[in-house]
């Protein structure tokens, strides 16, 4: 294991995926409730886990606004209401509106995929949830979230390509 790094201030450590190559591994403090102590991965190589892209999407994650944390809540509402829909209420925790789902959903992860050359940052946020096991994950393009969907899809995809579409 490689003596930890930092970049933006949060320090990394490099540990072997799952297949070939280097992540980049260390916890970051989101700007949500309960993102007190997230795990971050960087999925690229060692010598690329420092680049502009990957340093202005980590920037971005760090500094969620208040307005961006309606948009979560209001995605994470919208998973909610999907599920309890689909299933009997009273096996679902009762959440009334979307700034009630704090009680019920917590940040797990933050993702920060491979750019390449893209105009765009991305990253995303993986969610347990209260009202269904596998959880939720909402991809964010420029620290605005574009998209939701179940935990460990393709959703936020670890490499994009130059126009940011998953490869």
């Amino acid at each position: 294991m490689a003596t930890p790094e930092q970049i933006e201030g949060v320090a990394y450590e490099v540990i072997p995926p799952y297949d070939t190559g280097e992540w980049w591994t260390g916890r970051v403090s989101l700007p949500i409730p309960g993102g007190d102590d997230v795990p971050l991965v960087i999925f690229t190589y060692l010598e690329a886990a420092a680049t502009d892209g990957r340093r202005e999407a980590l920037r971005r994650a760090l500094a969620l606004t208040p307005a961006v944390r309606g948009s979560v809540e209001a995605m994470l509402y919208e998973d909610y209401v999907q599920i309890r829909d689909l299933l009997d209420p009273g096996a679902m925790p009762e959440i009334a509106a979307p700034a009630d789902v704090w009680a019920h959903a917590r940040p797990i992860g933050l993702g920060i995929p491979e750019h390449g050359d893209v105009r765009h940052r991305h990253f995303s946020v993986e969610f347990r949830i209260d009202w269904e096991g596998h959880g939720t994950e909402i991809l964010f393009r420029d620290g605005v979230p574009i998209e939701r969907a179940p935990f460990g899809s393709t959703t936020a995809p670890q490499t994009l390509d130059a126009n940011g579409g998953a490869v």
